[in-house]
């Protein structure tokens, strides 16, 4: 049963896939379209990943300096302090939910990357 649907689905699939996107256009149509894509966008989006970066940073440095440890609330911080500033003038509201983008992919971040840590700190809780 199982075969029959992956089958099935697998075959509607690239039939959807050939007919309703691109009809009867050539593979180097579709690879030209592709490269205007990435040319187009890109210097876009590789700006804008370069700001948020260079926020990040400096946000890392001062939180680290200030306080004299390098620990996960400095990458917490940072990260929200970084959607902040780069929604900062797009109004109130967006600027918040630039700070909650921020704060959700740190602290995302801080819990993949300090598995142990929490770990630790977990047995230490709860057999205490």
């Amino acid at each position: 049963m199982f075969d029959w649907c992956y089958n099935w689905w697998h075959t509607w699939n690239i039939q959807w896939y050939k007919n309703d996107i691109h009809g009867n256009q050539t593979s180097t149509y579709n690879r030209t379209q592709i490269l205007n894509s990435v040319f187009k966008n890109g210097a876009r989006l590789s700006n804008t990943f370069g700001t948020l970066s260079v926020y990040y940073s400096i946000f890392g440095i001062i939180l680290e300096k200030t306080r004299g440890c390098e620990d996960e609330l400095n990458t917490i911080v940072a990260g929200t302090s970084t959607g902040l500033l780069y929604k900062a003038t797009s109004g109130l509201r967006r600027c918040g939910i630039g700070g909650l983008i921020g704060f959700s992919l740190a602290t995302a971040f801080s819990l993949i990357t300090s598995r142990d840590k929490i770990k630790e700190m977990g047995k230490n809780v709860f057999h205490s």
